[in-house]
């Protein structure tokens, strides 16, 4: 007789699992073979595994005979008649091979609703793609072949005796035109939300591109970080790439600036620098904002700065045209010396700001 725990615990065990399982029911396509799950749980020699209070122990102690051992005499009573060890090794070597081949179907039972599954998750999810496709063929058709055709339909005449009508009467207005289908107002609701679903993709994803490097981050924005401790490592590639991507968007505003006397030239780098100071509004109110905003003003600075002297130059030359004009006397120098008493003050603080900003740029 086998009292506690034993080696066949795990054996016993997986069955019981194997056996659940097998009885969920599952499901699969009309040309593959059905199986029935439930089915092959139906064997009498599962319903003891199938129970929610299954014991290896009890079970092994309930199937098995109890030995005949001189020490167990007066317990064999209680538990059946008591067979010598030679009977005992041949019922509990049935026993298990009975319980093997039961484990070998139901593997193979589990083996096969597995594939089942898999194929089935393949073409689900290949006419699912099949489905994704018709559909952005059938928007693009709707907006761009069919789109005139929609028009013509939406417009719809009073009836049939339109063409008459115009006939007989030359001023006849234009054909009313009636409310338009909801289909198409939820076609072109859709179109819409798309579009506004991509520019933010679009957007986050710039902003997401933008590293900034740890060294740009105050103080303060570091002590409140819930984040965990980087290594010296992760600190120096962050660091590198903020670096390198600052490093880029200069290169490209000197670019787009060049020598600074293109109007046109200006107004590119100046809105290229708008368009970064509308991505650093993504990271408002986190610990990263300061630091971006920090980036696009560094990047406005020369920019206006060079606005500012091309518009010095524009009036300069238009002060030495004045002055050219010998027809009316030195204009220039007048217009300077009314500009010169009449401003004395404000030219001090004019040129002593012009000075602080030319030692910035030096």
């Amino acid at each position: 007789m086998l009292h506690g725990p034993i080696h066949l615990h795990t054996f016993l065990v997986i069955i019981q699992v194997v056996s659940q399982d097998m009885a969920v029911t599952a499901t699969s396509y009309a040309n593959t073979t059905r199986v029935e799950p439930r089915s092959n749980a139906a064997d009498g020699a599962l319903e003891a595994f199938l129970k929610q209070d299954f014991d290896p122990v009890d079970y092994l102690n309930a199937n098995i005979p109890p030995l005949a051992v001189g020490s167990r005499t007066a317990q064999s009573s209680q538990y059946g008649r008591s067979v010598p060890l030679s009977e005992l090794n041949t019922q509990l070597q049935t026993m298990l091979g009975q319980l093997n081949a039961q484990m070998t179907r139901l593997s193979n039972t589990l083996t096969q609703l597995t594939d089942e599954i898999i194929r089935s998750g393949g073409r689900l999810a290949y006419e699912v793609e099949v489905l994704r496709g018709d559909t952005t063929g059938l928007t693009d058709s709707l907006d761009n072949e069919l789109r005139k055709d929609i028009e013509i339909f939406t417009k719809v005449s009073e009836g049939e005796n339109l063409l008459e009508d115009v006939a007989s009467d030359p001023t006849t207005s234009q054909p009313r035109t009636t409310a338009e289908p909801e289909y198409l107002e939820k076609l072109r609701t859709l179109t819409a939300v798309r579009s506004r679903l991509d520019s933010v993709i679009k957007v986050f994803g710039d902003a997401m591109a933008w590293p900034v490097a740890p060294s740009d981050l105050s103080l303060a924005s570091s002590l409140i970080s819930i984040s965990a401790p980087e290594s010296d490592a992760d600190s120096r590639i962050r660091e590198e790439k903020g670096k390198a991507f600052v490093e880029q968007l200069r290169n490209e505003i000197n670019d787009l600036v060049g020598k600074g006397n293109d109007a046109a030239s200006l107004e590119a780098a100046a809105l290229r620098v708008e368009q970064l100071g509308h991505l650093a509004e993504v990271w408002k109110g986190t610990a990263e904002e300061k630091a971006r905003i920090n980036v696009v003003e560094s990047l406005q600075r020369p920019i206006e700065e060079r606005q500012r002297i091309a518009g010095q130059s524009k009036k300069g030359t238009g002060a030495s045209a004045k002055a050219l004009d010998y027809r009316y006397g030195d204009l220039g120098a007048s217009a300077s010396t009314t500009s010169a008493v009449s401003e004395d003050g404000f030219g001090f603080l004019q040129n002593l700001r012009n000075f602080k900003n030319d030692m910035y740029l030096d």
